[in-house]
């Protein structure tokens, strides 16, 4: 026993584990209770391996030490039994066992172990919550969730992990509530699933957003990202496909060696040589896909013929998509893209120079109409939530220097007052936009619980009225093409989706997450950006970021959440939005707009009348005059 204290850690590793054989309980009993510090630890790194009862017992009455009831957490599970299944070439190696199991006193050791944490001093709990882990009684990533855990929602957060190596389905109620809870607690959700060696389907929803999520810190998003990709069985492909589409690395970058785990995940991904399974799925992607996937779906395709020594069938499979995609408006762009985030111009050289020096398309004069007619608010509903109709509350919306402004000035705080300002009138075929510049900073009291809406604003289209709109209502049953200015901290896409009461599809698959990131630049600073959406109707979407598609969707309906206190009867689910009215928002940002513009894409399309317009894609033949 004493020697298991020696300075020497040979001779100490030999002794602990002498004990051990000899199965010496009570020595190692009596050197925990009279023996020096070091022959103590060395006494406790023995008897956590002597899975006993008595052991148990034993300790359990000095539990209050930190040491101690490390010990126990140590002795909460024992190894497995081998059933010649498993020690394969890839063991497992967070520890303490390959495979670990509870046991008999497993139910004794677990009740000590909660009410320690939830008794435990602020230099205590760090000490344990580090000890539990690497025991694997709690979680990987579960130490900063205990730790900013509030009173209320200690008790309930211990009882659920402690005990728990891995995340389970039983554990997604109180994590999505946790997760909605606060942006610091947002953040430790986040944290904890990036701890699992993988991202099992129960928790696929709350690991997605956090892995899209640019507010959290890059080194959890991209594990987040690996475990996601590293999903597989049916229907995993378009998963996996889906989100790392959303964080494709910017065609600008060239950054020669990338540190940003996001990108380090999202590279790794494109280069594994698992993709060569799948290149008939890319294929079909390329065709297939959002314009962010089909960026993808090439990365994935020229990365496994970057070679000289590339396999016969491979190439013969992958360069025909590849050559196909040359001559094709829609899907050159793409490849374009793919090339240089692969940073492979060199390799393309003349089929780059060839599709950049390409002649223009014609254009084609569109009769663009003014919704913003540079003087006032006329033709404008005003809804601010907890307002009545058309309150402007505080004058945020407002218009200055030929500018329609949104302005926070005359604001001493926030409480949730979303505004919106509304046309009078709907549309159903339409293409619509808006420029527009964010200055200033965020409202006074938004906090942190809103640090989502810095330099944040959209055109919501197929908008409910402003009439229609509840009392206390936040956001209107909308899409929103949403208006993002980067924060100069990396990637923050601009023209994305937010489904604000309502749900669209995409690939033929319905789509309920809330917001999905598109495939644009960022746009820092105060710099003028210009933003179109495409709307024929219940049909296709398109967002355009400077000239730029940038998302596409379709079938857009309503259903989802995240339009709260609406009025009776206005939100039906799964009613398609064949039309509706456009909304700029007020969403503690400060922002300019100096056009706000659309043109009818619905009209006469007789080519014989005096106002027909090639550009009509929905006939109104009352609407033909003749020449």
């Amino acid at each position: 026993m004493q020697l298991a204290g020696s300075d020497d850690p040979a001779v100490a590793h030999i002794a602990v584990n002498a004990l051990v054989s000899l199965r010496a309980v009570d020595a190692a009993l009596q050197g925990v209770a009279t023996g020096s510090p070091a022959v103590r630890a060395g006494a406790l790194r023995a008897l956590q391996q002597m899975h006993e009862p008595a052991v148990v017992s034993k300790l359990l009455g000095a539990a209050r030490q930190p040491d101690i009831l490390l010990a126990l957490a140590r002795l909460y599970r024992r190894e497995a039994d081998w059933k010649g299944d498993w020690w394969g070439t890839r063991p497992f190696f967070a520890g303490p066992y390959f495979a670990g199991v509870t046991w008999e006193a497993s139910g004794q050791i677990a009740p000590v172990l909660k009410s320690a944490l939830l008794t435990a001093s602020p230099a205590e709990l760090p000490v344990l919550l580090d000890g539990y882990a690497k025991n694997r009684v709690i979680p990987q990533g579960a130490a900063l969730l205990l730790t900013i855990a509030s009173a209320a929602q200690r008790a309930a957060v211990i009882d659920a992990l402690v005990g728990t190596a891995a995340l389970d389905g039983n554990l997604v109620p109180l994590l999505t509530q946790l997760d909605g809870s606060s942006a610091a607690m947002h953040a430790a959700v986040a944290t904890l699933l990036a701890g699992e060696n993988g991202i099992a389907t129960p928790m696929l929803a709350l690991a997605r957003t956090a892995a899209l999520d640019t507010r959290l810190d890059s080194t959890v998003r991209g594990k987040l990202l690996t475990g996601i990709s590293e999903m597989s069985g049916r229907g995993a492909f378009d998963v996996v496909t889906a989100v790392l589409a959303q964080v494709n690395p910017a065609a600008i970058s060239r950054t020669p060696q990338s540190t940003n785990d996001v990108e380090i995940a999202w590279r790794r991904y494109v280069g594994d040589r698992k993709r060569q399974q799948e290149l008939d799925n890319f294929i079909g992607l390329t065709r297939n896909g959002t314009p962010a996937e089909r960026t993808l779906a090439y990365a994935v395709l020229i990365q496994n013929v970057r070679s000289a020594r590339t396999a016969v069938d491979i190439a013969a499979k992958v360069r025909p998509a590849l050559d196909g995609a040359w001559n094709d408006p829609l899907l050159a762009p793409r490849l374009v893209d793919a090339i240089t985030i692969m940073r492979l111009e060199s390799s393309y050289a003349e089929k780059l120079d060839t599709w950049r020096n390409r002649p223009a398309p014609k254009p084609q004069h569109l009769e663009w109409v003014q919704l913003f007619n540079g003087r006032d608010l006329q033709g404008w509903d005003v809804k601010f939530a907890n307002h009545p109709l058309n309150e402007n509350f505080n004058n945020t919306f407002r218009v200055e220097d030929g500018l329609l402004k949104v302005r926070y000035d005359q604001w001493q705080t926030f409480a949730g007052e979303f505004g919106h300002l509304f046309t009078k009138q709907s549309y159903a075929y339409y293409l619509v936009a808006a420029e527009y510049r964010f200055v200033g900073e965020q409202v006074t009291g938004a906090g942190a619980g809103n640090s989502w809406a810095i330099r944040n604003n959209g055109i919501m289209v197929h908008s409910q009225s402003a009439a229609s709109m509840g009392l206390t209502q936040d956001f209107p049953i909308s899409l929103e093409v949403q208006l993002l200015g980067g924060l100069g901290q990396g990637k923050r896409s601009n023209g994305n989706l937010c489904t604000p009461g309502t749900d669209i599809e995409m690939n033929g698959k319905r789509v309920t997450t809330h917001c999905i990131n598109s495939m644009s630049q960022t746009y820092d600073g105060d710099q003028w950006v210009r933003v179109e959406a495409l709307v024929l109707g219940d049909s296709i979407i398109k967002h355009i970021v400077n000239g730029d598609t940038v998302m596409t969707y379709t079938k857009p309906q309503m259903g989802g959440g995240a339009a709260n206190n609406t009025n009776p009867g206005v939100l039906v689910p799964g009613k398609p939005l064949t039309d509706g009215y456009i909304a700029l928002q007020a969403e503690t940002a400060p922002i300019d707009f100096r056009k706000v513009e659309i043109v009818n894409l619905i009209g006469c399309t007789d080519p014989k009348a005096a106002n027909y317009r090639p550009y009509f894609v929905k006939s109104d033949p009352k609407a033909c005059k003749k020449k």
